[in-house]
């Protein structure tokens, strides 16, 4: 039927959504009228427990399966629910070093930010990385060759290969390895391919929101769907058919096995929390009260609760079990080339360090790309200064990992719920503003006469209005996360940032800090502050690194400190390398 919009007039019949998944994230899901909490249905369920305490012979049977599994929990977040809900983390997904992880988007931020955890908590044996490569512009594919790609081969041994598909996940059938497999009568599948224990798809998770758009490079002939094939249109629908590719593939495995799934690979994906007022379609019944009115679209919002809707299609019709997680907008390190949050951070840093030093990056010489006025207008309501709900890209990686090990028994073969759908966030907000101000107050600009003038930098975010009514993440939220998965963020914004800028400025500065650059302490005492979160971080060695003690280990590190302090009284010291091959 329709419904009333504004003024009276009468909006036409539409789409309304009433998916079992959507249902747990209903305000009134998780409790009854006196306040109790209530059993939800399995698999898409809501906060409280769905099944009856756990008995001696489904405990001896769990306790067989971990012998031979061989594999503990990985991350603290699953260890922290396993131990209430152990029956919800079966041995046979524990993640490990027996364990082979197919991750898509795997250069995106998260992609990144995942795979070093899964290799430094977890002890991953394999990991199988594809990622499209976008932007393709000069700078961001030699930022993913060189400071990306190259990085995780060198840092992750079980870095096992890396797959630049043409549509969706899959690689053209005509190039490289897929030519003798099409020979074969063997078309891309990747389940059958890399036989993988599990699968994250993040692909497309690298479009940023609030209608964000950045410069993709030239996408000149790629798009089948206008003349010229030149669209935008065409990264959105490689999201969705790489999203349809993995499950597609996850169904036929299942149709394979004898176990009515319960061997499936797990998968996750990530969705984003603008479908929950940005996806263009209304859900029933209306939180508002509206009658099923149609609420705005954005491209995020839209493609993400397309990936809800095919999870939850290819649960009911072929019991293929999936954990999917909405997400706000993202803080940290390895964030991409011309979004807004990387680039004010980037805008910091060259701030700090003066735009008129030798040595600086050639990028911070120009004064354009960080002109605030025209950054502001990247994203949805910048420049009003609207409120968004902030998560670091760090806790939002151990969220994935504890998705990735949580099962409950029967989750797969209940066709009646729908697949597991939460809130991943933090109690913190902040517009755009307010992060950029935050970063100047920790690293302040050097070069006054560098910076953009009064109407360039807008009036404060305080002051601002917002049409967004934007909080953190709810108390419902935050309490059903905990019992499922075992998380909660717990970076504080303040932390996040600095953590963030300290990656900026290792990236801009991988060999050190130029002779002229006057704030020296300033970039010193930020580092240090966070250098735990710097593990992670690609440095030169020693031979080019000048920050001590975060440089990359080599075998002349020994060397190079006798030699140093051999010469310490010395004025000049040559240094000679003998290369020949006939050396030992």
């Amino acid at each position: 039927s329709s419904s009333a919009g504004p003024a009276g007039k009468r909006e036409p019949a539409g789409l309304v959504l009433d998916l079992p998944s959507h249902r747990a994230l209903r305000p009134d899901a998780a409790e009854d009228g006196d306040g109790n909490r209530k059993p939800s249905p399995q698999g898409g369920g809501g906060g409280g427990r769905r099944r009856p305490p756990e008995t001696f012979a489904d405990l001896v049977r769990r306790r067989l399966r971990s012998l031979r599994s061989g594999q503990p929990l990985c991350g603290p977040a699953a260890l922290e629910a396993n131990g209430r809900h152990p029956s919800d983390f079966p041995p046979e997904w524990h993640v490990g070093p027996e364990s082979r992880v197919v991750v898509t988007g795997a250069l995106s931020q998260l992609g990144m930010e995942l795979i070093l955890q899964l290799h430094e908590i977890c002890g991953v044996g394999s990991v199988v990385a594809i990622d499209d490569m976008y932007p393709n512009t000069r700078r961001s594919r030699i930022d993913a060759v060189e400071g990306r790609l190259k990085y995780l081969q060198r840092r992750v041994p079980g870095f096992s290969s890396f797959v630049v598909p043409t549509f969706g996940i899959h690689p053209h059938p005509g190039l490289g390895e897929e030519v003798r497999h099409e020979r074969m009568g063997r078309s891309f599948d990747v389940v059958e391919r890399f036989r993988p224990t599990h699968v994250v798809h993040l692909g497309g998770a690298e479009e940023e929101g609030r209608d964000e758009h950045v410069d993709y490079g030239d996408i000149e002939g790629a798009s089948p769907f206008v003349a010229g094939g030149d669209s935008a249109m065409m990264r959105r629908f490689t999201r969705s058919l790489g999203m349809e590719q993995v499950l597609q593939s996850l169904a036929r495995d299942n149709g394979r096995r004898d176990d009515g799934g319960a061997g499936q690979p797990r998968m996750v994906y990530v969705s984003s929390d603008e479908v929950d007022d940005l996806s263009g379609v209304p859900f029933a019944p209306s939180p508002d009260g509206s009658g099923g009115r149609r609420p705005p679209a954005s491209v995020l919002g839209a493609s993400s609760l397309a990936a809800e809707l095919l999870a939850s299609y290819y649960h009911r019709r072929h019991s293929v079990f999936s954990v999917g997680l909405r997400l706000p907008a993202v803080l940290g390190p390895f964030g991409r080339p011309g979004s807004l949050l990387h680039d004010l951070a980037e805008r910091t840093v060259r701030h700090a360090a003066g735009r008129n030093v030798d040595g600086v990056p050639p990028y911070h010489r120009d004064r354009d790309r960080y002109v605030l006025d025209g950054m502001w207008r990247r994203r949805r309501g910048a420049e009003k200064g609207e409120m968004e709900q902030i998560v670091y890209v760090g806790d939002v990686a151990n969220a994935v990992l504890a998705a990735m090990q949580y099962g409950p028994p029967g989750g797969a073969s209940d066709a009646a719920s729908g697949p597991p759908l939460l809130r991943i966030g933090s109690k913190f907000t902040a517009s755009m503003r307010d992060l950029a101000e935050s970063m100047e107050r920790i690293l302040p600009a050097h070069d006054q006469s560098d910076l953009p003038s009064s109407s360039d930098s807008g009036s404060s975010s305080s002051a601002a209005t917002s049409s967004l009514h934007v909080h953190g993440i709810s108390p419902r939220d935050a309490a059903r996360n905990r019992d499922l998965l075992g998380w909660a963020h717990y970076t504080q914004l303040g932390e996040g940032t600095k953590s963030t800028l300290a990656w900026h400025v290792l990236n801009a500065y991988p060999y050190g800090l130029p002779g002229g650059v006057p704030s020296r302490d300033a970039f010193q005492g930020l580092l240090d502050e966070s250098s735990e979160t710097l593990s992670f971080m690609n440095l030169p060695c020693a031979s080019g690194c000048r920050w001590s003690g975060m440089c990359t280990d080599s075998p002349w590190d020994d060397v190079a400190r006798v030699t140093r302090e051999m010469t310490r009284s010395c004025k000049f010291v040559i240094y000679t390398v003998d290369l020949r091959p006939s050396l030992d």
